[in-house]
């Protein structure tokens, strides 16, 4: 198991599996849409460079311009200390001001990481003191999603200063022996607890916060309640937003 999430071997097994899904590779004929650089782009999207030349801006696609980017889907929290209105605009032309909160910068370092030149993050490719581009932008939401050659989706991130990446800070939980006994076979089981960080991703539940919080249920000696692997619901902040549907 990888340290990081954006260790060399985390990010080969990511581009492996993207290449698997977009090929058909894997199965997944539907994706295989992607493979095909032709996609319309939205109106704005980032330029994230390059790990060399780390520098952001905004860049406007040319009339019916077509290629790749990368969309963000993520919670905001609140609010969101980076934006873009029609006061900076011109600056985000020209360069984004960094740091940028720890979500974006997390989904920027991912795009690179996969090869890819551009992204699409809502707050700051939306003039957010312009209604007019709001009209514009609501309705194309879906399409935006839609066309994006992969969507990073900030599951356990409550805002965009959390981040999603934060491999370091995993911990690990100890394991605990089962041992049982089966048609005349000894064996052990090894059960462990799931992570908290597991807690918050699965499956987009809509659990309330409430059924979150159950216990653990106890393992007895001699069987392991099928149970157990349910014990806790998933907690993902970005769930609990119904306009996450239309992204996803």
């Amino acid at each position: 198991m990888s340290s990081h999430a954006l260790s060399d071997s985390a990010k080969h097994l990511a581009n492996k599996w993207l290449q698997g899904c977009v090929s058909g590779n894997a199965g997944h004929e539907i994706c295989k849409k992607s493979l095909v650089p032709h996609t319309a782009f939205p109106l704005r999207v980032i330029d994230v460079g390059t790990a060399q030349s780390p520098y952001l801006k905004l860049y406007l696609p040319k009339k019916e311009e077509t290629g790749r980017y990368v969309a963000l889907s993520h919670c905001w929290g609140g609010q969101t200390p980076t934006i873009t209105t029609n006061e900076n605009l011109k600056k985000h032309l020209v360069g984004i001001p960094t740091p940028l909160p720890q979500t974006f910068e997390d989904a920027v370092l991912v795009t690179r990481a996969l090869g890819i030149q551009h992204l699409w993050i809502d707050s700051l490719c939306i003039l957010q003191d312009s209604s007019e581009d709001w009209a514009i932008h609501v309705p194309q939401m879906a399409t935006i999603y839609g066309n994006s050659y992969i969507t990073l989706a900030a599951d356990a991130a409550k805002d965009s200063t959390t981040g999603f990446l934060n491999g370091a800070h995993r911990g690990r939980y100890a394991a605990k022996a089962i041992p049982f006994s089966c048609g005349g076979h000894e064996g052990t089981v090894w059960i462990r607890e799931r992570g908290a960080l597991c807690h918050q991703l699965p499956y987009h539940d809509w659990t309330s916060p409430k059924d979150s919080l159950r216990p653990l249920e106890t393992v007895a000696g001699e069987a392991i309640r099928a149970r157990c692997e349910v014990a806790r619901r998933p907690q993902s902040a970005l769930s609990t937003r119904a306009w996450v549907r239309q992204a996803h």
